[in-house]
């Protein structure tokens, strides 16, 4: 193993590593930030994962890139990991308290930790919420297993890109995470800790992701010291100790977030600005209640933008992007080959299913005539892609066993066909998209 270690690549798990570089992704070993509190790299969780290079360290977890064995799939693994309580590890990774009276809360955390995992999965349709896809204990702690987002972090991307991006993207955060909010917050859960560190957009910049609901239906105040700089973000009412948040903490770190990039910019939009301030205020009663007056309000006062941006919530509702799928079917797909015809047969069905609703859809769209049909469209449209995603399922399950070694890379690929597909209709019908629907326009004139 020691001699597979020295060429195994942290990051794309491959067998690239000569000199201190990986021949295939480009990674230096100098850039390992490996600590003494870190797992080391090529633990094996689980007896599946397998980790890689260390993302980074919050005040109770540690994040790690990860390849899933048995599908060949990169993903992130998240460690329970309170420093605060910890004294260390020992030498085969099981963390040691630094004091046992510290044990009920050590316990009481691990808990939230877990059943924060649990309620994830309930949101594994939210498209700007991370997909937890397993979640365990091991070495005294536990873990849980969330998809890998290649991007960057919104105060990375603000770094990189100038005023006029950073406002075009900061406006289609808004719809994508107020819409996903609403969901979240009506599913009972509050974020509680929504800062540029914990929004993540993806390489391509069409989707944003919400991570860390670490602060999720806790009372654990003193975690908004770490990471520095989130208080900035935290509503007054987190501040006060023993104080009941709800939703609207949410609204406020939205608010001072969508502030601070307007301030940046020096773009005037009044609308906005008002909205920022009721967003912001320092009693929770002045504020929204609810994400969804955001969206609307956005949309009264913009009436173009939206239909692009709330269009972009309801396309990448097909599945997401597992990214890590290219690597993982170049190693597997020959394993495979005796399903090929079956999974052939299956792709031309998925192809078939997607573009029927498609075409209904966009047929549909000439024909609105009002901001309440609009809005049905649009919420018809994310039934249509769960739809077509529940249909391809229940096919690819009928020919392929779901514990086939080939299954998971199988319907990783038909998520990406229906998903290009939605995408290739769009682009098509993108000129009439950015405009009213033209029987909406003929019935307001």
């Amino acid at each position: 193993m020691a001699g597979l270690e020295e060429k195994l690549c942290p990051v794309c798990f491959q067998e690239a590593m000569e000199h201190g570089e990986c021949r295939n992704c480009g990674y230096h070993a100098e850039e390992s930030s490996a600590a003494k509190d870190y797992l080391a790299p090529f633990t094996i969780l689980k007896e599946k994962y397998l980790l890689g290079k260390s993302l980074g360290q919050g005040g109770f977890g540690i994040t790690y890139l990860a390849e899933n064995m048995q599908s060949g799939l990169r993903c992130c693994i998240k460690e329970y990991f309170p420093s605060g309580l910890l004294q260390g590890r020992t030498p085969d990774g099981a963390l040691i308290l630094a004091d046992e009276e510290n044990r009920p809360e050590y316990e009481e955390g691990k808990q939230q930790f877990i059943e924060e995992a649990c309620a994830l999965q309930e949101l594994r349709e939210n498209i700007s919420v991370v997909d937890i896809r397993d979640f365990f204990e091991e070495n005294g702690t536990a873990y849980f297993a969330m998809e890998l987002i290649e991007g960057c972090n919104l105060r990375v991307f603000r770094k990189n890109h100038n005023p006029k991006q950073t406002l075009k993207m900061a406006l289609q955060m808004l719809f994508l995470l107020g819409s996903s909010l609403a969901e979240v917050h009506r599913f009972g859960m509050i974020h509680g800790d929504i800062s540029p560190e914990n929004i993540l957009i993806t390489r391509n910049g069409s989707n944003v992701k919400l991570i860390d609901f670490g602060l999720s239906d806790t009372d654990s105040y003193s975690i908004l010291k770490h990471p520095a700089g989130t208080l900035k973000y935290a509503s007054p009412e987190q501040q006060v100790p023993q104080t009941t948040i709800d939703n609207k903490a949410d609204i406020y770190s939205l608010g001072v977030i969508l502030e601070e990039i307007i301030q940046t910019t020096h773009v005037k939009l009044p609308h906005v600005h008002k909205i920022i301030r009721r967003c912001t205020s320092e009693l929770p009663a002045q504020r929204y209640t609810s994400t969804d007056e955001i969206i609307h309000l956005l949309h009264s006062k913009n009436k173009y933008l939206p239909y692009l941006s709330v269009l972009l919530i309801t396309i990448l509702t097909t599945g997401g992007l597992l990214l890590g799928y290219h690597w993982g079917l170049k190693q597997n797909v020959n394993r495979y080959s005796q399903s090929t015809n079956i999974y052939n047969q299956i792709v031309q069905q998925a192809q078939h299913i997607t573009e029927l609703r498609c075409q209904k859809l966009y047929d549909w769209y000439d024909s609105i005539t009002t901001q309440d049909s609009l809005s049905l469209w649009l919420k018809e449209y994310n039934n249509l892609v769960r739809e077509v995603n529940q249909q391809v399922d229940s096919i690819l399950k009928q020919n392929i066993s779901p514990s086939a070694p080939e299954y998971h890379l199988y319907k990783t690929s038909l998520n990406k066909l229906t998903e290009n597909i939605w995408i290739d209709y769009f682009y098509k019908n993108q000129n009439k998209l950015l405009t009213s629907p033209p029987a909406l326009k003929i019935h307001n004139e």
